[in-house]
């Protein structure tokens, strides 16, 4: 039942008030003044829609049931209750224990309260953004950070430099989501015990290794018992053309190299154009920002992931078209008699 276009007494009308906030909680921003002070109507609203609190009157904000009921339907609703009510534990606990993001809306007292935050970073790791600072540092928060990346891998991006270095933290990170290795510290990045636990959860973390594990045949082995195509983040970097790998590293001929590739590459028919060979084969170089590796293997392109991973990519020799250069005009016969020249 909806009171948008209802007249004034008929939004003044208990019965269909209740009726209405009991179809839809947030119908009571519909309902005369009067009634939004009602607490059996506020009850029925917030137990149906928590996000109805912040239509009651103000005076029942800081009801401590009317605000129970809204935060135990949904945890968020904390941010449309009074000052008094977000600054209390229990309350907050209550809200945090039901979604682990409502610690933004609690007192920053309660955010410096470990019990506080380590409910609500194991409802959600995310939600250690919004600890103190010192729950995310070594000294005060490692354990509340391991918490948080056992539950959410990429919660380590909320931590300080100190903890992305620890290798417990690691450790636990990469556990719950291979990616979390491109949070980590650069020796973490070339840890074989680190990097090996993030490519049994996802192969295709093998683009964030450093460039000496991602050489390692171990390493991208177990890569690719978690996803065959990892291998295309190795160094150097491999790919699969007509049911083979083709090894870069070692440089084919480029004669091989055009017979293997797609049609669009093959050697041109006019003699005036060649081939030549692009830039060092397997060498490992940052790309520019609006160059992409892999326009020329359109059948790996959908197994990219939805990350711009280009700066950890190895650069892909190419073949390019070389013209050669024009031959310059003759100056043969000038200044000469034209008479002369054309007997």
């Amino acid at each position: 039942m909806s009171l948008l276009y209802a007249t004034p007494s008929i939004r003044g009308d208990r019965g269909i008030a209740f009726e209405a906030v009991n179809t839809k909680g947030a119908s009571i921003v519909h309902v005369s003044p009067n009634l939004k002070r009602d607490l059996v109507i506020a009850m029925s609203a917030v137990l149906q829609d928590g996000h109805a609190l912040q239509y009651v009157d103000p005076s029942l904000k800081g009801h401590r049931e009317v605000v129970t009921t809204a935060i135990e339907e949904n945890g968020l609703a904390l941010q449309h209750a009074s000052p008094s009510m977000r600054g209390d534990k229990e309350i907050a606990l209550v809200a945090c224990e039901q979604n682990g993001l409502a610690l933004e809306f609690v007192s920053s007292l309660l955010k410096e309260d470990k019990e506080v935050v380590e409910v609500a970073v194991r409802q959600n790791g995310d939600a250690l953004k919004e600890a103190w600072v010192g729950f995310r540092g070594l000294k005060h928060g490692k354990e509340i950070v391991i918490q948080a990346v056992k539950q959410n891998g990429i919660a380590l991006k909320h931590a300080t430099p100190q903890v992305k270095n620890d290798k417990e933290v690691a450790l636990a990170a990469v556990s719950c989501k291979g990616h979390a290795l491109m949070q980590l510290s650069n020796s973490l990045k070339d840890d074989r015990e680190v990097v090996a636990s993030a490519m049994k959860e996802d192969g295709n973390a093998l683009c964030h290794a450093s460039v000496t594990l991602r050489k390692d045949p171990d390493i991208i082995a177990k890569a690719n018992r978690q996803d065959e195509d990892a291998d295309i983040y190795s160094v150097p970097l491999r790919y699969f053309q007509r049911h083979r790998l083709l090894d870069r590293e070692h440089g084919e001929q480029t004669t091989n190299l055009i017979n293997s590739h797609p049609s669009k590459h093959q050697e041109p028919s006019n003699p005036k154009l060649r081939w030549e060979r692009g830039p060092e084969m397997g060498e490992a170089a940052q790309l520019d920002s609006n160059e992409k590796w892999w326009d020329e293997t359109p059948h790996l392109s959908h197994k990219l992931p939805h990350v711009d991973f280009r700066p950890k990519v190895i650069r892909r020799g190419r073949l390019r078209r070389v013209f050669p250069p024009k031959p310059t005009p003759s100056t043969e016969g000038v200044g000469q008699d034209v008479s002369r020249v054309n007997t």
